[in-house]
């Protein structure tokens, strides 16, 4: 069952006006999209937005709730299909629902077996299978480093691209027992779990959305409207935190110019000044909420 993270603090910053049309830009198991929907002051409108054809929260039977397939990086386009051009609040939790990652068949999970596929859409070509096996061994030295920060990066992708051609990797089985083979050491979870996520971004182009859906965030948002992301990485949590900092400057030109030259405006103003995370007692009823980080910015 998914349990979504942070959602008494999620409304608090997302929800300011009842009459309002709220985003939820990753819908997933659209636990903090029926949490408004049950507020009674709320008297408007949720949009959820999914790559996923099937998230759980498609399901929500509600009158003011609507679903809209695709990705939010896309968002203005989506939202003008349906005639929608301003929004009270926009919503991003990135993390994965907890149906995704209990079916093996979508292979984002190291603890059970199944196809190293990791696509949201699953209409994409482009799966971990083909990542792991037919991208170079640079490529994937690259990937291990700048999206799972791992220091060993170039010898983990000699390692696994000499073991390719013996046997090509198409399971999360058997990709964890090359990984565990390379490690080599007590406790590889976390290392495992720093692998998928890697391959999971590159399958999905996760950080490239974050900064789309980031940027077209700001002309939907009406003055006053509110945009709060939750991140459950240090990579997914910088992109946010930069954007905000950027955004909420009046000028971003280089330090030691004299005179502004950017012409830059501040168009947001942050709300936390540092991210919120969960409390002991939700990390305890939710492991898996242990990494979140929430930051709320305001249009002005």
């Amino acid at each position: 069952m998914h349990r979504p993270v942070l959602v008494r603090e999620a409304l608090s910053y997302w929800f300011t006006r009842p009459e309002g049309v709220y985003l939820d830009g990753t819908l997933g198991g659209g636990g903090h999209t029926k949490a408004l929907l049950e507020n009674p002051r709320f008297r408007g409108e949720v949009i959820g937005i999914d790559r996923d054809r099937m998230p759980e929260g498609e399901a929500l039977q509600h009158p003011r709730f609507r679903f809209q397939e695709g990705n939010f990086a896309e968002m203005p386009d989506l939202l003008a299909q349906g005639g929608v051009a301003q929004l009270s609040g926009i919503l991003f939790d990135f993390g994965l629902s907890s149906k995704q990652l209990d079916d093996p068949s979508r292979g984002f999970s190291f603890q059970s077996d199944g196809p190293l596929d990791m696509r949201f859409d699953r209409q994409q070509p482009l799966t971990a299978e083909e990542v792991l096996n037919e991208y170079s061994g640079e490529s994937l030295a690259n990937i291990f480093f700048h999206y799972a920060e791992e220091p060993k990066a170039r010898s983990l992708a000699h390692f696994l691209v000499k073991a390719r051609k013996t046997e090509r990797i198409t399971t999360t089985a058997e990709l964890r027992r090359r990984l565990i083979a390379f490690w080599r050491k007590p406790n590889p979870r976390r290392f495992l779990a720093r692998i998928f996520q890697a391959l999971r971004i590159e399958v999905n182009g996760e950080l490239e959305n974050i900064r789309h859906g980031l940027s077209a965030s700001l002309p939907l948002l009406e003055p006053g409207g509110r945009l709060v992301a939750i991140s459950y990485h240090s990579l997914e949590d910088r992109l946010v935190k930069n954007f905000f900092k950027r955004e909420a400057a009046d000028c971003i030109c280089p330090p030691g110019l004299p005179v502004c030259q950017c012409g830059h405006r501040a168009s947001l103003k942050i709300l936390t000044a540092k991210p919120i995370v969960p409390s002991e007692k939700e990390k305890k009823e939710n492991p898996r909420s242990s990494p979140a980080k929430l930051r709320a910015a305001e249009k002005i």
